[in-house]
């Protein structure tokens, strides 16, 4: 299995992207779409299916984390944390919300 990433994601804001996580979810995991997810107009983090294990070779699986390692380099870690616990805390909510 290759890499093979379509060529343009859909970009959608953080406030969309918390509005509409399990519509996002599922159409990234069921039809293979990825998104970038914006805050005050700059790209924060990509929403890509996960990969089946099974499906790739341990070389491929690797050489993609290298790639995905020097794409990240130069990434500020404040903002992709920050970002990481906005789309937590959103998780969390909907979870909440669910169980009231």
């Amino acid at each position: 299995m290759s890499f093979v990433q379509p060529a343009t994601p859909t970009e959608i804001s953080a406030i969309e992207f918390r509005r509409q996580l399990g519509e996002i979810m599922n159409r990234a995991y069921y039809g293979g779409e990825q998104f970038v997810v914006k805050r005050d107009n700059l790209p924060m983090v990509k929403i890509i299916p996960v990969l089946d294990p099974q499906e790739i070779s341990r070389e491929e699986f690797f050489a993609f984390l290298d790639e995905l390692g020097k794409k990240m380099e130069n990434a500020d870690q404040d903002e992709l944390n920050d970002a990481i616990n906005e789309a937590l805390a959103a998780i969390r909510e909907e979870d909440r919300l669910a169980n009231q």
